[in-house]
């Protein structure tokens, strides 16, 4: 699920670290998901391959940096989900191009996330020590630390009439918006997500994933106590529909349930991976402290709030001398907030969401960006790729 590039072997070639994602959410030490460093060889265009060894989870991000400041490229792999609220791992080099578990000591100063999506880091106030953001599924709005950003919500139908929408159009737009959000509450475990589809397409459609979702591929144990017993006459009505891919798919989810975590492996994750560093599910800003640890610096910068963060950047956009921060949601993001999320940096330790002065506005889901100078006016453009729409330029 992710690629980061540095010369950690000190020899001028790029060097590669490959991080898997196999079975999903809450799993440690599925085979299928060990990530591994690609080594360049003499030869052109050739790596040696090299796992990594310990603990490891559903790597969605990683950064290389020198975390520890000795000098050495360390890596810092971020996971889907926490499991007994551990989450990420740091690894530290030893700058001949090995690494080793930060260890407990490293640990307790450096707080993981809860559900890594992406980190990055930027020397948000310009005093040569950089910042690191991790993003995350952010959707709390309930604590200080959460932005304005989380108010720009918009219904349904203005939505669609963003586009300018009427007559069929506008019809077919609504009930896509239905459907997607039936399906968003539908993974949520949400027994009548399905209800309020009226086109009995999407209402199968819906059922279908429900039923199976809930029913076959999720073990009973996951979703103990999460919702009410689905009415049987539903399950009667789409058990059958599942796609015999689908099935593999679940099938695979329940092999890596019924694996059994010996003791040795519950230790090692204990010493290997990061405490979780919050409870509010907003995303992290670790900004370092004078003893080399790090605390969380979110709720007073004003960043707490990302959405369902999928993509994280800093990068100075306005050219005023300060790094500001973009952000994108992605799957599972509410479709009637803004999909695209600019912070526009103070330049005293807080930003300002600022998108709609910006022109930085946008619905959907977006899965990626690239920050680029398309055409060369020494400001940088936005290249976001959303999964439901053309690639877009801003």
């Amino acid at each position: 699920m992710h690629i980061s590039f540095a010369d950690i072997s000190q020899n001028g070639r790029l060097d590669m670290f490959v991080g898997n994602w196999s079975t999903g959410p809450n799993y440690i030490n599925a085979p299928q998901s060990r990530d591994m460093i690609l080594r360049a060889t003499d030869a052109p265009r050739s790596y040696d391959a090299e796992v990594i060894s310990g603990v490891t989870g559903e790597t969605m991000t990683a950064q290389f940096a020198d975390f520890n400041n000795d000098g050495n490229l360390d890596l810092y792999v971020g996971h889907d989900y926490i499991m007994d609220s551990f989450s990420d791992r740091v690894l530290l080099g030893d700058g001949k191009g090995g690494f080793m578990p930060a260890g407990t000591d490293f640990n307790q100063g450096f707080a993981g996330a809860r559900s890594t999506m992406v980190i990055d880091g930027g020397d948000i106030d310009n005093d040569l020590r950089p910042e690191y953001y991790i993003g995350q599924i952010a959707y709390m709005t309930a604590h200080d630390s959460v932005s304005a950003a989380a108010k720009k919500r918009i219904t349904h139908d203005r939505l669609c009439a963003l586009e300018d929408l009427s007559g069929e159009a506008l019809q077919k737009c609504r009930k896509e918006v239905a459907f997607r959000t039936s399906l968003v509450r539908a993974a949520n475990f949400v027994t009548d997500a399905c209800a309020v589809l009226t086109d009995e397409d999407g209402k199968n459609s819906c059922l279908t994933h429900l039923v199976n979702y809930r029913t076959r591929c999720v073990p009973a144990e996951y979703t103990a106590g999460m919702v009410q017993k689905l009415p049987q006459d539903i399950i009667a009505e789409a058990a059958g529909a599942a796609s015999p891919r689908y099935m593999r798919f679940c099938e695979f989810v329940q092999q890596a349930h019924q694996a059994k975590e010996s003791q040795a492996d519950k230790t090692a994750r204990a010493e290997s991976l990061l405490k979780a560093g919050n409870d509010d599910d907003s995303n992290i800003l670790l900004k370092q402290n004078a003893d080399g640890g790090f605390a969380d610096a979110a709720p007073e910068s004003g960043i707490g709030f990302g959405g369902w963060t999928w993509n994280a950047r800093f990068a100075d956009l306005d050219n005023d001398g300060w790094q500001d921060l973009f952000i994108v949601n992605g799957f599972a993001a509410s479709p009637n907030l803004d999909h695209v999320l600019f912070y526009h940096n103070n330049g005293d330790g807080t930003f300002s969401e600022a998108g709609k002065d910006f022109g930085l506005t946008g619905y959907g889901y977006t899965a990626a960006y690239s920050y680029l100078d398309l055409n060369n006016d020494g400001a940088l453009d936005i290249i976001t790729v959303p999964t439901d729409a053309p690639v877009q330029v801003y």
